[in-house]
């Protein structure tokens, strides 16, 4: 009879080996060839499971693809869960690490920490609609300053400008007097 290996390492490297093949077909092939071999698999396009193979597949594939061995020893829910937006961080990190020291306990601590950061960063920001966060990380990101900085300078302008607004309005009333 044959052994079952209950060894997480080989199912998440199975997983992993999937999925990126699924992410480089869907890449390189028609949306109808792509779907005849989801079809192949047992699966169905826009099905959950394949939606979550692409997610996982897309966050991963640029860092790991070369060496989906290196994210072996991690938990497939782990692995789920590291496909968040929010945990691009995370993937640039362990990008950063040599391969054999890319363990389980090394990707919690890193999306711990990250899940920290971004508490902090979202108690420091006022209430702002989805569209101003939006345009805010997109300057912050672009001028390499951080959220506040970009924050602090645009009040400081707008403050400067209401000043100039003010001193001109005062001039104008000023010089209406006078004649």
């Amino acid at each position: 009879m044959e052994e079952i290996d209950l060894n997480f390492n080989s199912v998440t490297l199975s997983i992993l080996k999937q999925y990126f093949q699924l992410y480089e077909y869907k890449k390189n092939h028609s949306c109808s060839e792509y779907r005849i071999f989801l079809e192949l698999r047992g699966w169905t396009k826009g099905s959950a499971k394949e939606r979550r193979a692409i997610r996982v597949a897309k966050a991963l594939y640029n860092d790991f693809s070369y060496c989906p061995q290196a994210l072996a020893s991690i938990e497939p829910k782990v692995l789920y869960s590291l496909a968040q937006s929010r945990y691009e961080v995370v993937i640039d990190a362990l990008s950063e690490y040599p391969v054999n020291k890319i363990n389980q306990d090394l990707v919690l601590k890193l999306m711990r920490d990250a899940r920290k950061q971004d508490k902090r960063e979202n108690q420091k920001l006022p209430s702002l609609d989805r569209r101003s966060l939006v345009y805010l990380h997109e300057i912050a990101s672009i001028t390499n300053l951080s959220i506040e900085q970009v924050l602090a300078n645009a009040i400081s302008e707008y403050h400067s400008k209401t000043l100039v607004e003010k001193e001109v309005k005062e001039t104008k009333a000023i010089n209406v007097f006078q004649y």
